[in-house]
Order: structure tokens, then C-alpha cells, then sequence
């Protein structure tokens, strides 16, 4: 299998409202998780979900572990309530800039992220709400 760089622009907008999780219940939560979007769903989205209201001011960091040189990793989110910056050549912060209120679902796709022919390479999402993380390889895909 050959080596592959994953470059995904896509951009969408999506709210839920009653959205709940017994592991982040409270009344300020986000529960972190990931969706596959786009044709045949094959676009992974890391997904952040409201279930209380989340404070202006929270992170999110985005990262991965491999990059392919002249290539920077990017992430893009769906919602201008998150401002993004890049940190490094392999992650973005994810800062909110105004509360999310409860139900809010923002999506943020990560692009230009190196898959190699052999090895992994993980993706992933950590901040307010804990953690969460994919891996993709030349026989595994999230999606």
C-alpha cells in the first residue's frame, strides 16, 4: 500500500439539543467523541458536545503524530465560536470564545495528517471535557 497524506475541507454546522452522557454529567460538561461525515462517510470529525453549558474561555487541543514535510497538520472547526492557534507543526488549540450552551455540537476536522504504509498514526482530541483519540494506518480508518 502506498503512503498517503489525509487533506479533508469540510465544513459543517450541526446543534442537538438534549444531548446527555452518564460519564460527563454535571452541570458544565463536554463530552468528546468523533463522527464520520461526508461521502460515504469517510471524513472523521472530532465532535464536541455541550451537555451543560462549556465556559468561554475553555481548550481544546488537536494534534497528531505524524506529519509529511513541506506539510503542516491543520484543523479546522465548524463553528466560529471556536478560535483556533496553531501550537506546532502537529497540533492547534481550540480556544471558545463565547459560552456553549447546553446541546451545542461543534466539529472540528483534522487535514494533512500522514498516514504511512506501514505504522500508525494517531489523531487526536484533549481539553475541556478529557480526551479522546483515533488511529489510522494502511488497514485501519475510523471511518
Amino acid at each position: 500500500m502506498r503512503n498517503r497524506i489525509v487533506v479533508v475541507l469540510t465544513v459543517v454546522v450541526t446543534l442537538f439539543a438534549g444531548i446527555t452522557s452518564a460519564a460527563n454529567a454535571g452541570p458544565r460538561a463536554a463530552v468528546l467523541g468523533h463522527v464520520c461525515e461526508g461521502p460515504v462517510g469517510s471524513t472523521m470529525k472530532f465532535s464536541i458536545v455541550a451537555n451543560g453549558s462549556i465556559p468561554a474561555g475553555s481548550t481544546w487541543t488537536v494534534a497528531t503524530t505524524k506529519i509529511y514535510p513541506p506539510y503542516q497538520f491543520n484543523a479546522t472547526s465548524d463553528s466560529g465560536l471556536l478560535q483556533s492557534t496553531r501550537l506546532s507543526d502537529k497540533s492547534i488549540q481550540f480556544t471558545a470564545s463565547a459560552t456553549l450552551a447546553n446541546g451545542t455540537v461543534v466539529k472540528i476536522t483534522p487535514s494533512n495528517f500522514f498516514v504511512a504504509s506501514t505504522g500508525s498514526t494517531n489523531v487526536s482530541i484533549s481539553g475541556y471535557g478529557g480526551s479522546h483519540s483515533v488511529t489510522y494506518s494502511a488497514t485501519q480508518d475510523p471511518c
